[in-house]
């Protein structure tokens, strides 16, 4: 029976609901009194929350009973209602126990309550695996979703952590890359200069034909002077060398395992192997591999692998007499006449080796332009009547000058694309000898020339260069003599403008020490817009956040209680031809809706107040181009991918966005060498842009 008899458990039910109905009666009549207690203010829940919260607790009660009784019913007879009682009694025991939820005291209580009716071993593996569904599994699930919380609220500090371990690991893997892979060589060299392992060879000869074993320590040898050579190329990063070196690594440990079952070195070469396969990211830079520039320190190197090889093979079969018969000698126990065709095939492949680097094309040496460089260009890009010319200040392009100084070219390099970005910078009349200046660099180097983004009103100096033109796109500029918020077309403009300043926003542009404290805020709103956009920092004909090269240009902002909310550089011509913006960010937790285009509003009427004539809101990639049946291969392509694109780029709604400010569009080229090149040229030129070939298809 149970332990309380039925006038006790009445008792107890008249009790408890005594007990509700005061709480209610209070809860009723001093619910809107607050009491201090040591600091701190407490105030009782109205009648209708406290009636809500007595129905959730009596349902999370009546669940949690109802998922055990499930459990136990198999095992006894037991009336839901007895059992409830013994359940609510048992867990009020354990609450007055002080033990961390009833643990063990609750078991307790319905063991010895219960065990009359269900079997002990029955009713505690019950309670197991009550505790188990309605606690364990829960507090894992609750702490795991703790734990990802605290990761997402902590992420920018993780982010700054991984950053920092990133660098260190990146500086030193290509390294200790390089030594590995001047290691496997070694190994390979000195085990084909030394005899076998006379066991082994005999238990290997009933397995493999004697050729097989022949070909391998030839083989193994080539490796091993292949992974020398190679060895610069990974501690430069290349990501070819990356791949061969992954490919001989491969092939050694099988030629290590068919010359001799050297599993020792087999085993050393795999876990070099296995180090190598995930390091893939770190080896990033495209180069051919054997035009790869070995300085004085890798010579000797090589060259004292190679000779100390030489003698100890010699050392090692100084007892065998030479003849010329040793060259041709197949045998099992052959190990002097392997080392000898294999010292000959060592020697050869490294004097292939060393042929094609002294006979390779002089390879073009990029360097970014230092201060004085840039000291020179600043002046001509000022004056340029375009100002895209002023994304030479930006530091991330070469600069080819003029001999006179009177102008230079900003380009690129991606593969074999040489992309010079705009039309030539400076005084019109070097134009002609500075492009053909760049299209004989080019061509020095085996490159493709190109020239992107270029005006139609200079087309015939590119014809003339040899250069093939395609159309890439329409720059929209909007004429700041004509441009008013008056009018239908600019109407939506006009309440944009109208709403943004009633909501107390202002417009604000500086520059030199007066963005000193400004900095700090563009640097946030910069980072927080990256992390909504999920992408990284654009280049070449896009801007980027820098805040050294960001702080030769005005910058123009918008803030609201002295916050900033968007910001913008700004790009000035002297002779006020036109004014343009680069870098535009604004704060995505903050900025109200069309923050940027009150930005863009209060920059033209800024513009147009200072004699200005024309605001150029730059191009739009693919718009304008021809689909009719006349029209150019590559502009019925390039339409085709304007109307069907917008999956991968936003060319259509770019065009949409610059439209509603009434701009003139101006057509945009890309000159090139060769029509058939384009494919690669627009490819790479979007590489560029996008920081690399992955950020074409990241956000």
């Amino acid at each position: 029976g149970f332990i309380w008899g039925a006038r006790s458990l009445q008792a107890a039910g008249y009790a408890l609901l005594a007990g509700i109905g005061i709480y209610l009666a209070v809860l009723t009549a001093a619910h809107r009194r607050s009491w201090k207690f040591r600091g701190w203010t407490f105030r009782l829940p109205s009648p209708g929350v406290g009636f809500l919260q007595l129905f959730l607790t009596a349902l999370d009660w009546f669940s949690a009973a109802a998922a055990l009784y499930v459990l136990i019913l198999p095992f006894g007879p037991v009336s839901f209602y007895h059992f409830f009682i013994v359940y609510v009694l048992g867990h009020g025991v354990g609450m007055i126990s002080q033990v961390p939820g009833g643990a063990g005291v609750f078991e307790a209580m319905m063991v010895k309550t219960l065990r009359a009716r269900v079997p002990a071993p029955m009713l505690v593996m019950a309670l197991l695996a009550y505790r188990l569904l309605y606690y364990l599994i829960p507090l894992m699930l609750a702490t795991l979703m703790l734990g990802l919380r605290e990761v997402h609220l902590g992420q920018k500090q993780l982010r700054r952590w991984f950053k920092t371990t990133g660098i260190l690991i990146a500086k030193f893997t290509p390294h200790v890359a390089a030594l590995s892979t001047f290691t496997a060589g070694i190994i390979l060299l000195v085990s084909g200069a030394t005899p076998a392992d006379g066991t082994r060879l005999a238990w290997l000869k009933d397995v493999l034909p004697l050729p097989v074993m022949e070909v391998s320590h030839l083989m193994g040898s080539l490796a091993g002077v292949a992974l020398l050579f190679l060895a610069r190329s990974i501690q430069r990063r290349v990501d070819m060398a990356y791949f061969w070196t992954i490919f001989l690594l491969g092939l050694g440990i099988l030629f290590s395992l068919l010359k001799g079952w050297d599993y020792e070195e087999a085993m050393i070469l795999g876990i070099m192997l296995l180090c190598f396969l995930p390091s893939r990211r770190f080896f990033y830079r495209k180069s051919a591999l054997l035009i790869d520039r070995f300085s004085p320190l890798w010579v000797i190197s090589i060259l004292t692998v190679l000779g100390v090889v030489i003698w100890f093979g010699f050392l090692s079969y100084r007892h065998i007499e030479y003849s010329h018969e040793l060259w041709w000698r197949f045998r099992l126990h052959g190990d002097a006449p392997r080392f000898l065709r294999g010292m000959v095939g060592m020697l050869s492949m490294a004097l292939i080796l060393s042929l094609t680097h002294l006979t390779r094309i002089a390879r073009f040496e990029q360097s970014l332009p230092d201060l004085t460089q840039l000291a020179l260009a600043w002046p001509l890009a000022r004056a340029s009547r375009d100002t895209v010319a002023n994304l030479a200040m930006m530091g991330d392009k070469q600069l080819l000058f003029h001999p006179s100084g009177r102008g230079f070219i900003m380009f690129s390099i991606y593969g074999r694309s040489w992309v010079a970005l705009g039309d030539p910078v400076g005084d019109e009349k070097v134009w002609p000898e500075l492009i053909l200046k760049f299209r004989s660099l080019v061509d020095q180097h085996e490159g493709i020339c190109s020239f992107y983004q270029v005006g139609s009103e200079h087309l015939p100096r590119y014809l003339d260069a040899g250069l093939s033109l395609v159309k890439v796109g329409e720059e929209a500029r909007v004429a700041l003599n004509a441009f008013t918020l008056e009018g239908g077309h600019y109407k939506t403009l006009r309440q944009t403008e109208h709403r943004l300043t009633r909501e107390g926003c202002v417009f604000k542009l500086g520059r030199g020490a007066e963005l000193d404290e400004r900095w700090e805020s563009f640097r946030d709103i910069s980072d927080a817009w990256l992390m909504l956009k999920e992408t990284r920092e654009k280049g070449f004909s896009l801007g980027f956040y820098e805040e050294k090269h960001l702080r030769q240009f005005p910058m123009a902002w918008s803030e609201k209680g002295g916050e900033v909310l968007a910001f913008s550089n700004l790009f000035e011509s002297t002779a006020k031809e036109e004014l343009s913006v680069d870098l535009m960010r604004y704060d995505p937790a903050h900025a109200p809706s069309g923050i940027m285009d009150y930005l863009f509003i209060r920059l033209m009427l800024w513009g147009k107040e200072q004699g200005y004539q024309a605001f150029n809101l730059g191009m739009a990639p693919l718009s304008g181009l021809e689909s009719h049946a006349f029209a150019p291969f590559w502009n019925k392509i390039g339409s085709l991918i304007f109307s069907h694109g917008e999956r991968f780029y936003h060319f259509e709604g770019l065009r949409q966005y610059k439209e509603k400010f009434g701009p003139l569009w101006r057509p945009r080229y890309l000159a090139v060498q060769g029509g058939f090149s384009v494919p690669k040229v627009l490819t790479d030129i979007a590489a560029l842009n996008s920081g690399g070939i992955s950020g074409v298809f990241a956000r």
